[in-house]
């Protein structure tokens, strides 16, 4: 199931913060043969479309539910921030995924790489498998569900922590 992977996207979503706060709704926690990472380096985020974000003072637990709607018991396991969570479902070229970030200053939280060990350990406690035939400076973390259905892209970028989850 592994090689049919979403191509999860990078550079073609994503620029360069140009804006105080992304999203503009405010609400809480409701609501191919192609290579499964892009070849270039991740980039910030916002997106451009950042009016399609969906804020929320927690992670959106019950949002990524009704995305998964079902197709997995594996649970994508929660992360806390003091900061809130922005995030949305998208659709381009390979298909639906649901995508998430928030701000984590790592001079404020501790160093970036604490933080995306801490969600690795969260992920494989709840059953999920961390890919590491990938190279982190292209695409982050990998990591595919227990019942191999379920695909998490994650990283750390430039002042944010950033998840795309896609059905395989």
């Amino acid at each position: 199931m592994k090689n049919k992977l979403w191509l999860l996207p990078l550079l073609a979503v994503f620029v360069l913060v140009s804006c105080d706060k992304p999203g503009t709704t405010s609400q809480d926690d409701s609501a191919s043969d192609s290579s499964p990472v892009s070849s270039t380096s991740a980039t910030p985020i916002p997106s451009t479309d950042e009016e399609e974000y969906i804020e929320s003072a927690v992670w959106p637990a019950s949002a990524i539910s009704a995305f998964i709607n079902g197709a997995s018991a594996s649970i994508v396991p929660s992360f806390n921030s003091p900061n809130p969570f922005y995030y949305g479902e998208f659709e381009d070229e390979y298909g639906p995924y649901f995508e998430s970030y928030t701000e984590i200053d790592a001079n404020k939280s501790g160093l970036y790489f604490d933080v995306e060990v801490t969600y690795n350990t969260a992920l494989t406690n709840a059953g999920f498998v961390i890919d590491d035939t990938y190279d982190y400076d292209e695409v982050g973390f990998v990591a595919y569900s227990v019942d191999d259905d379920i695909v998490v892209q994650y990283y750390w970028w430039d002042g944010y922590f950033t998840w795309f989850i896609s059905l395989l």
